[in-house]
């Protein structure tokens, strides 16, 4: 983990309520999760998502994810209000994904205002596959 024990307290707190919240399937704290603004944006493969409403909608029809666990995590502050998280996933069921979060303190506590997933990534020898 790099430069964590320099993150707010807060701050990690919020991620670790989010990745709970993402085990879960908790939508409401996904929801809170997220900076409830127009410019709030989320992307994967699949494209990108402006605004709270097209990110808690997606989420509403996603369903949750694969079993994971956080491997890393790396913390850089960009600002008196504003830092990066950028963490990686490893899945129990075997590949890696990560997560690059621009999280900002408002109101008293961190949300996310923008989000970059990359999906599970596999690993290409696994016994039994081409």
């Amino acid at each position: 983990m790099t430069g964590v024990d320099e993150a707010p307290a807060a701050l990690l707190a919020a991620f670790d309520a989010y990745e709970r919240a993402l085990a879960a399937n908790d939508l409401a704290a996904l929801d809170a999760s997220f900076a409830r603004a127009d410019d709030t944006i989320r992307s994967d493969d699949s494209g990108l998502l402006v605004g709270h409403g097209a990110i808690s909608a997606f989420r509403a029809g996603r369903g949750g994810i694969r079993p994971r666990r956080i491997s890393d995590i790396h913390y850089r502050r960009l600002g008196d209000t504003t830092a990066l998280l950028v963490s990686e996933s490893q899945y129990e069921d075997g590949g890696r994904g990560v997560q690059t979060q621009i999280w900002q303190s408002r109101g008293g506590g961190w949300v996310i205002i923008a989000a970059h997933v990359t999906a599970r990534i596999r690993r290409l020898d696994r016994p039994g596959e081409p």
